[in-house]
């Protein structure tokens, strides 16, 4: 079934009946605009996954490895993201609007476009090599915050979205 090899429809299909997706492992896989609005998908293995403009607002996606991924223009609005690892994962335009990022680890993610409304980015992990250009409703202290602990604004790459979604 095309590119996905069907695998869009069956997380799909899953999700939809309430099915966990606790551990999958989709790695290197080709699911972009996937929808799992919701999905328990804590502990899942998305490395290097092509997931470009997906719906994940409110999925579960705690102590997921997100390692280069590409979740660009994607909606990861109230997503629990804690101890997920999302190094080298791209989030160009990505809404991460209320989404929490305990103690996550994004080292050398692009996030530049990206809508950083309301996120709770206090006990982060680490954000060394992020590039936070043009990032859209930053908490007050957060560029501040991200610059002392080795965060970038780099130019953003002339393909990432302009418009994150709910800015």
């Amino acid at each position: 079934m095309g590119g996905s090899g069907g695998r869009i429809e069956a997380l799909s299909e899953l999700n939809t009946d309430s099915v966990p997706l606790v551990g999958v492992d989709v790695s290197k896989a080709f699911l972009q605009g996937v929808s799992l609005p919701s999905a328990r998908s804590l502990r899942s293995n998305f490395n290097e996954a092509d997931e470009r403009n997906s719906n994940f607002s409110s999925a579960d996606l705690s102590y997921a490895l997100l390692n280069g991924e590409n979740f660009r223009n994607s909606d990861l609005q109230r997503a629990p993201l804690v101890v997920a690892n999302l190094a080298d994962a791209d989030f160009c335009g990505a809404n991460f609007g209320n989404a929490d990022l305990t103690d996550t680890r994004l080292d050398s993610a692009d996030l530049g476009n990206a809508n950083l409304s309301g996120v709770n980015w206090q006990k982060m992990r680490s954000i060394r090599k992020t590039n936070l250009a043009r990032v859209k409703n930053p908490a007050d202290s957060f560029l501040t915050w991200a610059s002392r602990n080795g965060a970038v604004q780099l130019e953003t790459n002339p393909n990432c979205p302009v418009n994150a979604g709910g800015s």
